[in-house]
C-alpha cells in the first residue's frame, strides 16, 4: 500500500462509514485508487499500513448490485 485515509463522511449515504480509501501500488508500476476492505473495524496500528502488501479482491459497487468494483485486502502472512 502506497498511502491510504480513512473516510468518516462519506460522499453520499450509499457508503457506509468509517473506510479506507486507498491508492495502492501495483506490481506492474502503475498506482490504483480503490477502496482497501479491513472485514471488521479499521486496524488500531493504522500507521503500519503503508507499505503492506494487498490482494485484489471483488466487492458489489453500492450503488449498482450488478457491477463489482476491485477492491483489496491486507495481504495474510503466510
Amino acid at each position: 500500500m502506497y498511502s491510504f485515509t480513512v473516510v468518516h463522511r462519506a460522499p453520499t449515504e450509499d457508503f457506509a462509514t468509517p473506510y479506507v480509501l486507498a491508492i495502492v501500488q501495483m506490481d506492474e508500476g502503475w498506482h490504483l485508487m480503490t477502496r482497501l476492505v479491513t472485514y471488521g473495524a479499521v486496524p488500531a496500528d493504522v500507521d503500519t499500513l503503508i507499505g503492506s502488501g494487498v490482494e485484489v479482491a471483488f466487492s458489489a459497487d453500492p450503488r449498482d448490485a450488478s457491477r463489482l468494483l476491485p477492491t483489496f485486502t491486507l495481504r495474510r502472512e503466510q
